[in-house]
């Protein structure tokens, strides 16, 4: 276990997955939960869980050189349409995520979901917060049970950006049914 998460909200949730292999640190035993996972650190982990087969044709992005350490799997993560880049044709790779973005793009695939239910958003404190391109990706995932609020299950906030704790908490929930957080959605709304 990271000695950062000892207490934390999203500790099993982070544990589990760190021993199956899908999250690690920083070298020095740490996984700093509550910092703001950046585009890069997302497409990371986006490869690393799901290993994602290409499904359209790969674009060079002009601040991700080849060097980068996260070139490979921005390229992978993007060309499974887990996430696009810019219209200046930049990724921003070291921008934080938001919360919308990330929930988007999780719920992006294998929901099993064709016509999401958008009236299930209402029941956010803060739906009008919401973009419209990222209504129906939330809507899926709410729908599933993936989305962690902490700490107010009410409010969604769409636009800050997602800290490391609770992409790693999405994706547990998405991954395993086993998992569950008195933050998860699930518990909040009664889904059909």
């Amino acid at each position: 276990m990271f000695s950062d998460i000892k207490g934390h909200w999203a500790v099993a949730l982070i544990d589990s997955l760190a021993q199956d292999g899908k999250v690690s640190g920083d070298g020095n035993n740490l996984f700093h939960p509550d910092k703001f996972m950046t585009r890069a650190e997302f497409s990371a982990l986006i490869v690393r869980v799901f290993n994602p087969a290409p499904t359209r044709p790969a674009i060079v992005f002009s601040d991700v050189p080849a060097s980068h350490w996260a070139f490979k799997a921005i390229r992978q993560a993007h060309q499974a349409g887990y996430l696009s880049g810019f219209p200046n044709g930049t990724f921003k790779p070291n921008e934080s995520i938001s919360r919308q973005d990330a929930i988007t793009s999780l719920a992006s695939r294998n929901t099993g979901i064709g016509t999401p239910n958008l009236a299930l958003l209402n029941k956010y404190i803060d739906a009008a917060k919401i973009s419209d391109y990222a209504r129906p990706g939330i809507a899926r995932a709410t729908q599933r049970g993936w989305i962690l609020n902490y700490p107010n299950l009410e409010a969604l906030n769409p636009k800050l950006p997602a800290t490391r704790a609770e992409v790693a908490g999405m994706i547990r929930l998405m991954t395993s049914d086993q998992y569950n957080s008195k933050y998860a959605v699930r518990n909040l709304f009664a889904i059909a």
